[in-house]
Parts: C-alpha cells; sequence; structure tokens
C-alpha cells in the first residue's frame, strides 16, 4: 500500500486515469497490536515501508493542516498503519466514479477523519476536489480472518451520502449502528435529512432495520430500494 499511494502521488497524470476501486482486507493499528505508540521497533507482523519524507510531508500538509497531527501521521506512515496509508489514497483518486470498500472493525481513524474531510470538501490535490465524480458505493464484508475482520455498521456509509455526486449506497450484512458510531461517523459532517442526491439503496443479507432507516432519512428523493434475504452468495 505505501509503494502504491507514493506512486500515485508522484505521478498525478496517472492517478487521475483510476475510475473504479476496491478497497478491502486493511486493518487499524488496534487489530494488529494494541500498542499505539507509533516509534516502536516490536512489529513481528509487518515490515517498516520505504517511505519518501519529502513527499509525504508535502502530502501531509494538504491533507492535514496541524503540524502536531502531521508528525504523528508520518509515524504511523513508517510502521506501516494501513489505516493512515489508506487515508491518503481516497485524496490521490481525484476521478473515482465507484468504491467497493469495506471497512476494519476498529475503527479507522485515519480513514473516518479524512473522508469527513474530503466530502466537506475541505482537502485539494493539485486543486482537484477529490471524489466529485464519485457516483456509487458498496459496503462489503471482508475475509473471516480475526486480523481482518470488517465492520458491518450501517453507519460507516453514512459521509457519502453528503457528495452531490452520489447516487447509488449498497451495503452486505449491514448492521445497526451504536450511538457512539454514528456520532464519529457523523461529527463535524453537516449532514441534515432529506439533503443526501442518493437515488437508489441495495442491502441484503441481515439486513439491519435502525441502519437502513438512517439512510432512507437522509435521501431527498428515493427512486429505488433493493432488499434481498438470504445469504447473498448463494
Amino acid at each position: 500500500m505505501a509503494a502504491l499511494v507514493q506512486a500515485l502521488y508522484r505521478k498525478p497524470h496517472v492517478a487521475r486515469h483510476a475510475k473504479h476501486l476496491r478497497l478491502t482486507k486493511w486493518c487499524t493499528e488496534d487489530q494488529l497490536r494494541d500498542n499505539d505508540d507509533p516509534h516502536s521497533d516490536d512489529e513481528p507482523r509487518r515490515q517498516r515501508p520505504t517511505v519518501d519524507e519529502a513527499l509525504m510531508r508535502t502530502v501531509l500538509k494538504k491533507v492535514c493542516p496541524h503540524p502536531e497531527e502531521q508528525t504523528k501521521w508520518m509515524g504511523h506512515l513508517k510502521r506501516a498503519n494501513l489505516d493512515a496509508w489508506v487515508a491518503l489514497l481516497l485524496p490521490a483518486l481525484p476521478n473515482l466514479q465507484t468504491i467497493i470498500l469495506s471497512v476494519p472493525q476498529q475503527d479507522p481513524t485515519f480513514f473516518r477523519k479524512t473522508l469527513i474531510q474530503l466530502v466537506n470538501a475541505k482537502i485539494q490535490v493539485d486543486n482537484t476536489p477529490a471524489l466529485s465524480k464519485l457516483h456509487s458505493v458498496s459496503l462489503i464484508t471482508q475475509t473471516s480472518d480475526d486480523a481482518f475482520e470488517s465492520e458491518k455498521d450501517a453507519a460507516c456509509a453514512v459521509p457519502f451520502f453528503k457528495l452531490p455526486s452520489m447516487r447509488k449506497v449498497a451495503g452486505s450484512s449491514v448492521r445497526d449502528p451504536s450511538d457512539a458510531s454514528m456520532q464519529r461517523w457523523t461529527d463535524g459532517l453537516g449532514l441534515t435529512p432529506h439533503s443526501s442526491s442518493v437515488t437508489q439503496l441495495e442491502v441484503d443479507c441481515g439486513v439491519s432495520n435502525e441502519g437502513i432507516s438512517w439512510w432512507t432519512m437522509f435521501c431527498r428523493r428515493l427512486e429505488s430500494f433493493e432488499v434481498r434475504f438470504g445469504d447473498p452468495a448463494a
């Protein structure tokens, strides 16, 4: 992931050609180890990536305005925290149209905060608004591997409802969000009921009641609502 993200920022003309993204099997720092010290040498499961510090400092200044947060973020990049790297992937791909996404079980702090900044148009790379062409997002579950267990919380998809270009949101095995989770994923979002341009919802396998009611509440003009029960793989 580190090599990919850095390559995209070195060659933005290449990144602009990407229109579809499938992002699965990634995890947070907490899921790999209960140690939040970004300078620890105890990393039995990961290798430290090669980081172009000059390049990434430039990127972080555009994504995060606070020097202390930039330093913290750089520390997590150096120790291969996938959450920190994945958070920088979306700003690098300004012309994305569709995303298939799984979200880690533990709160992906860097990704969540960056996504909210992006949908509020507070982050631009090379003067190009990120995600301005995104129209479809699918929230899926990951492998059963404990290290990569994914979140099924319907709140994870809520920030995407803020994008004016968004038309379709889909979810597999989504569940009702807790109050704390909904608060995290909407903090600073500024999304109000009946304000989203999403017109199509699709959910299957273990559909939640309250989670989907949140989704429908945000839609200004829902045109299609498809619910599939049973095993989605059958």
